[in-house]
């Protein structure tokens, strides 16, 4: 009879079933969460190159900017704009999730005022009969003139004044 040692079986046992199965992508565009600071405690600037928010206002290193914005009416409005070196598509047909390459650069424009407040686009806008901030269920794709990067972006939520976003490069 053929003795087998029990060490054995148990390596063997570990080595079968801690292996990973690396051919499920789980995150291959590499989306990254983003909770704003409260935009009543001051602006939100923010790099998607980098990732982090930068700190200084007059620092031209940043493509998102969360604010408030003086809608003239005596009331300021969250808002969200772009750096003037971004150029802005909008794709409201597909599900954020499925976008996963850039456009042709060709269909980016300058954003215009369209994803701002009041905006056909605008990210954030108000109910008036709900009494709240909503956020857009469009996809924004900008593209960062300078780096000639490509980023997709969707808000997903407004509380508070802090908004939720998440964004991911596009391969070109």
């Amino acid at each position: 009879m053929i003795k087998i040692n029990p060490l054995i079986i148990v390596i063997s046992f570990l080595l079968c079933f801690s292996c990973d199965d690396e051919s499920g992508d789980q995150n291959p565009l590499n989306i990254i969460e983003i909770i704003t600071t409260n935009v009543n405690q001051g602006d939100f600037l923010f790099n998607f190159e980098t990732g982090q928010q930068v700190q200084e206002v007059n620092n031209n290193s940043w493509h998102l900017k969360y604010h408030n914005l003086d809608t003239g009416t005596g009331y300021k409005m969250p808002n969200i704009a772009l750096n003037n070196t971004i150029l802005l598509g909008i794709n409201n047909n597909s599900d954020f999730e499925l976008i996963d390459s850039a456009p042709d650069r060709l269909s980016f424009s300058p954003e215009g005022g369209r994803m701002q407040y009041g905006g056909p686009n605008a990210a954030l806008s108000y109910d008036m009969i709900k009494n709240k901030v909503e956020v857009s269920s469009d996809t924004y794709l900008i593209y960062d003139t300078v780096t000639n990067r490509i980023y997709k972006i969707i808000f997903d939520s407004y509380d508070g004044g802090v908004v939720v976003f998440r964004y991911s490069e596009l391969s070109n």
